[in-house]
């Protein structure tokens, strides 16, 4: 919309794109965060009134991630919650896919979230051990790739491929959100065979 800025960050760990209403604020301020790069949501939330940061989970392909390390989003909460029109010092996360539990991770172990959207996810840590001030805070879910199923269109249907988080072998990888002091919105399409 008009007015709506749009401006690359390149701090620190933070490789993203800063969207910010019109205005003076204060503003409510979301962490937009995807498995890779993607600016839809934090532009057509930033028409709505919020500043956003739209971050990738990875910074190319998931795949080639030995291990995935929290510091990096904790680093963007942190980045929001101190810019000057933000009007509150805690933000909210939208999240889907792999982000998801990254958005989980972030609400249980990281100060500052108030809210997570997740939106077709997981509640375990899937596919990389989850690293956090230099030392694992959850190991991975297993996926055996050779269940992946490709369809026609290019997308995978990777459902029956992960194992099961519930099972006592794989319990250690079940995100704590009972330690989390946030407010939580669970989307979940039935229909996905991605997740």
């Amino acid at each position: 919309a008009d007015g709506v800025s749009r401006v690359p960050v390149e701090e620190g760990n933070i490789h993203g794109v800063l969207f910010t209403p019109p205005g003076e604020g204060p503003f409510p301020a979301v962490l937009d965060l995807s498995t890779v790069r993607s600016e839809k949501r934090g532009c057509l939330l930033a028409n709505k009134g919020f500043i956003v940061l739209t971050v990738p989970v990875v910074n190319g392909k998931l795949s080639d991630s030995k291990e995935l390390h929290l510091d990096h989003t904790a680093e963007a909460v942190r980045f929001l919650n101190q810019l000057p029109k933000v009007g509150s010092k805690r933000v909210g996360i939208i999240s889907r896919s792999k982000a998801s539990d990254i958005a989980l991770s972030l609400s249980a172990f990281v100060p500052g979230v108030e809210a997570v959207v997740w939106i077709n996810g997981c509640s375990a840590n899937i596919f990389c051990p989850l690293y956090y001030k230099k030392r694992q805070i959850l190991p991975a879910l297993m996926v055996e790739i050779e269940k992946v199923i490709p369809t026609e269109s290019g997308a995978l249907m990777v459902k029956n491929a992960i194992h099961d988080s519930l099972k006592e072998e794989n319990r250690a990888t079940l995100i704590p959100i009972e330690k989390a002091n946030s407010r939580f919105l669970f989307v979940a399409s039935e229909d996905d065979m991605h997740w």
